[in-house]
């Protein structure tokens, strides 16, 4: 598989707000014989997420409203980090697209999926529901 690590690159563009390492698999899977595991299992994930994932409602642009969720994607490499984040939502503002993609570009802890017996890329998805102090 290739893999090169190239550089961090946060782009946005038509509602959707992307960084990443630049990594470059043969495959990124969706289903695999052993999905991505974080270390802790994903009661662990869950309180990873509470204590370094925050978006106050200051992070949408003016006089616009942001949807109650967010899916967020992101790719885990063949190593086991974090090297993609994407998250679909026009109304969230650049700046705070950045500070959260940052925060998931920087988790640790993941075990790599596993497919047909090799490590794979994997792209993993959360979806958010977001509770608002409006």
């Amino acid at each position: 598989m290739k893999y090169w690590l190239l550089g961090l690159i946060g782009v946005c563009w038509a509602g959707t707000v992307q960084a990443q390492r630049l990594v470059f698999c043969d495959n990124v899977y969706t289903d695999a014989d052993q999905p991505p595991e974080f270390k802790g299992g994903e009661d662990a994930l869950m309180a990873w997420m509470g204590k370094n994932i925050s978006i106050p409602s200051t992070c949408v642009k003016p006089g616009e409203e942001l949807a109650d969720r967010l899916v967020i994607q992101f790719t885990i490499d063949t190593t086991g980090k974090v090297v993609s984040v994407t998250f679909s939502d026009p109304l969230l503002s650049q700046s705070c697209g950045v500070r959260l993609q940052r925060a998931f570009l920087q988790m640790e802890g993941w075990t790599p999926a596993v497919h047909q017996g090799k490590k794979v890329c994997y792209r993993y998805r959360i979806p958010l529901h977001l509770e608002w102090n409006r």
